[in-house]
C-alpha cells in the first residue's frame, strides 16, 4: 500500500535529545508514536467505507520500539479486502480515491503534534 505521511513539528530537535539522553527519550517519544498511531488507527477504522465492513477490520499496530511504529492495512494479505490500497487512492480505471486514512492523519495533526510536546515536556522533566 502507498504510503501517507504526516510532518511533525519540532521532531529534529526531539531526536537530537534522544540520541543525547537515550534511556530517558526513547521512553517518552515511543509514548508521543503508540498515542498517535492508535489516534490514526481510530480514525481510519471509523473513515474506512463500508460495503461489507471486511475493509475496516484490516487495520493493525505494529508495537512500538526503537522510535519506530507502523499503523499498516493488513488488507494484502487478506483476499477478502485486499482492495484498501484501490479505495485509498482509486485507480486509473475511472474509481475515485476516498482519502479515508489521508482524512485521518490530517483530522488528527494537532493531536499528534501535542502528544510530541507533551514527549518533549516530559523529556525536559527528567533530565
Amino acid at each position: 500500500m502507498a504510503k501517507v505521511t504526516l510532518e511533525i513539528k519540532g521532531l529534529d530537535n526531539l531526536l537530537k535529545m534522544a540520541e543525547k539522553y537515550p534511556a530517558v527519550s526513547i521512553k517518552h517519544i515511543n509514548n508521543a508514536i503508540n498515542e498517535s498511531l492508535v489516534r490514526i488507527r481510530k480514525g481510519a477504522v471509523d473513515n474506512s467505507p463500508v460495503l461489507t465492513g471486511k475493509l475496516k477490520g484490516t487495520w493493525a499496530l505494529k508495537p512500538v520500539t526503537n522510535l519506530s511504529g507502523t499503523l499498516q492495512n493488513l488488507a494484502q494479505t487478506k483476499k477478502s479486502a485486499y482492495y484498501a490500497n484501490f479505495v485509498e487512492f482509486g485507480t486509473s480505471r475511472g474509481i475515485k480515491p476516498q482519502r479515508f486514512l489521508q482524512r485521518s492523519v490530517a483530522s488528527n495533526e494537532a493531536s499528534v503534534n501535542n502528544a510530541f510536546s507533551k514527549a518533549l515536556d516530559n523529556i525536559l522533566k527528567e533530565i
